[in-house]
């Protein structure tokens, strides 16, 4: 493929796919590219990932060029695809822990205050609870009073919240720890004009 850019540049771009997995599934479209030489920076390289996205193959007004004139680099670059492909792939996880960082920041801002409230409604349910079978515990050993029933019921609902509130805290905290997927798109070869 042929782009313009600021600069002369023959190298490969991988096209990934990467689905982050948190409340729903979030798909996007990475382009990874590696140069063969070595010569561009990080910056660079993020820089002409961009332009890839943001660019036609060929634009209306200009013919396509042929690769005829890049044969020589054309297969260099081809013998060392799996080497290339590797470095790819490092760079690739990379981006993708930055951007599942990012989103899953985003994600916590916004559940940490529910978590709050759930902890405290249950909480206080259950501090509730505790009172009642602290109450009835008293009311059997002082009045003599038969309250085994009441007590087992009460100590069971106290354990059922106190299950809930587990179950309710496990579910919020897979946001906290989402896990993404990666799928090889496409490869090519891109020299800039």
């Amino acid at each position: 493929r042929f782009f313009d850019y600021k600069t002369p540049f023959i190298g490969m771009v991988f096209n990934y796919i990467v689905a982050y997995n948190y409340i729903t599934t979030i798909e996007e479209f990475v382009p990874v590219v590696v140069d063969p030489s070595g010569g561009s920076d990080l910056f660079d390289m993020e820089d002409i990932e961009s332009e890839l996205i943001e660019q036609n193959l060929c634009d209306a007004g200009k013919p396509c060029i042929g690769i005829d004139g890049y044969m020589e680099e054309s297969r260099e670059i081809v013998k060392g695809y799996s080497g290339f492909y590797e470095l790819s792939k490092k760079r690739l996880i990379e981006k993708a822990n930055i951007r599942a960082a990012e989103i899953c920041d985003d994600i916590e801002f916004q559940i940490d205050p529910e978590v709050e409230k759930v902890k405290e409604s249950y909480n206080k349910r259950i501090g509730e609870l505790k009172e009642k079978l602290q109450l009835q515990e008293s009311k059997m050993k002082w009045y003599g009073k038969d309250m085994r029933g009441a007590i087992t019921r009460t100590a069971k609902m106290i354990e059922k919240n106190r299950l809930e509130l587990r179950e309710i805290l496990s579910h919020y905290s897979r946001y906290s720890e989402p896990g993404y997927s990666i799928r090889l798109l496409s490869a090519g070869i891109i020299i800039s004009l």
